[in-house]
């Protein structure tokens, strides 16, 4: 990377399966392809699960290792409960249920409530089944689109980035959000997904808040960037993902 980078700068990046990716070699992860071409930073990795934990797990993130650029990873897959009437979790007894939104009970509903994440966490590690592209959870969320319930998911996480951006200004770190890749894996997912990066675009440049974005299906060669799954990135999306944080850092570093 070019000159007038500082010394051990602290990068820290909190996502999902991104940042612990399984199906490809670790070499070729985004991170490891950072570090190779940026040996003088530091890279710290974080996970959360549900968006309910965002904020509390991106502050004690920062402050433990004292970052200097915060990457936060917009993740799809929890986001896709946002948007659904009915949701399905899982009871103190580890079985299935189903209940309402609870934005259709409250409208004036402001956090999502935590009893409501436990099935991400339960399920979060399991292999990924294979679904049809179309099919009940894509009629789910279609009723949910028509009810409001995408507009409300957007707003609810427009808040959570807003409270990060206060964090960090407090504590002297930069953010980066990075949008949602699309989910080709299923019809409204794919149409979520979308929806999600392009409200972000728009967001993000009103609140001067620094964007990344990779919502697209193939790399400059048309190389398809997902795993089978449809949902994971393949050794192409990550060096894609490398790319795009990479011009991101250079144009950072040109400026200071």
């Amino acid at each position: 990377m070019p000159g007038n980078l500082k010394d051990n700068i602290r990068l820290g990046f909190i996502g999902g399966c991104i940042n612990f990716p399984k199906g490809i070699d670790t070499n070729f992860s985004y991170h490891r392809l950072l570090k190779q071409s940026c040996q003088e930073a530091e890279i710290h990795l974080a996970k959360y699960e549900a968006y309910s934990q965002l904020i509390q797990s991106s502050k004690q993130f920062i402050e433990k290792n004292n970052l200097d650029i915060f990457f936060v990873f917009v993740r799809h897959f929890p986001y896709m409960v946002l948007n659904k009437p009915l949701i399905r979790k899982v009871n103190q007894n580890l079985k299935s249920e189903h209940c309402l939104h609870p934005a259709l009970i409250n409208r004036k509903l402001k956090n999502w409530p935590v009893r409501l994440d436990k099935f991400i966490g339960l399920n979060g590690d399991q292999p990924v089944p294979h679904r049809k592209r179309f099919g009940l959870r894509d009629i789910n969320s279609m009723i949910g689109k028509i009810l409001g319930l995408h507009q409300w998911a957007i707003r609810y996480v427009s808040g959570l980035l807003t409270e990060l951006k206060v964090i960090c200004n407090e504590l002297h770190c930069k953010l980066v959000v990075i949008g949602p890749v699309k989910n080709p894996e299923t019809y409204m997912g794919n149409i979520i997904s979308t929806n999600l990066n392009n409200k972000l675009v728009k967001f993000t440049n009103l609140h001067h808040i620094n964007f990344i974005d990779i919502n697209i299906l193939k790399d400059s060669k048309r190389n398809n960037i997902f795993q089978e799954d449809k949902i994971h990135l393949n050794q192409y999306g990550h060096n894609l993902l490398y790319e795009k944080i990479k011009d991101h850092l250079i144009a950072y570093w040109n400026k200071e």
